[in-house]
């Protein structure tokens, strides 16, 4: 292979020396010379199309690249939903569980709250039926025990204080 050499100077200020080949230019002896490279392929010939077969192969372009777009943006929004979704469903599934422990407390809490303001404004109304209702709710369970401790030569009943002396006239009544 040789080297392509220039005799002339293009510089302004160089002064032109003529080159003097050097061992690379000297060509190469023909067993050390690369095997010839294949033929490059050759390209198809052109295809040449009217104004009209152009504009209806842009059209169809157009529409299949619009079409193939419309599925990506499609199957992309899809798969964004389904992440969403899914982190949305790991959250609930991790505060679930706090949230009703949360609730069943709140509950307690409004029964028993419920049920105090009941008996206070029980109290308040009817102040002689709680100790009427508490009455009768201790002489059944003493009927009822009673029945089943017949055999018993002895049963002690422990009684508030103020329903010790109203119970005593009822007490006596159902054991005589």
């Amino acid at each position: 292979m040789q080297r392509f050499l220039f005799e002339t100077s293009f510089d302004s200020t160089a002064s032109v020396e003529p080159l003097v080949p050097t061992e690379l230019d000297v060509p190469e002896p023909e067993d050390k010379q690369p095997a010839e490279a294949p033929p490059e392929p050759q390209e198809p010939p052109a295809l040449t199309l009217s104004e009209r077969e152009l504009v209806e192969e842009k059209a169809k372009a157009f529409s299949e690249g619009e079409a193939h777009g419309r599925e990506a943006a499609l199957a992309e929004a899809a798969a964004s939903a389904e992440q969403r979704c899914s982190g949305l469903l790991e959250e609930i599934a991790a505060k679930l569980p706090n949230s009703l422990r949360a609730e069943e407390r709140a509950y307690r809490a409004a029964s028993q709250e419920s049920l105090a303001l009941a008996q206070a404004a029980l109290k308040k109304v009817f102040p002689r039926l709680e100790q009427r209702a508490a009455l009768a709710e201790v002489e059944a369970l003493v009927e009822a025990s009673l029945a089943q401790l017949r055999q018993e030569p002895r049963v002690v009943l422990r009684l508030p204080d103020a329903l010790l002396d109203p119970m005593r006239e009822r007490l006596d009544s159902l054991t005589h």
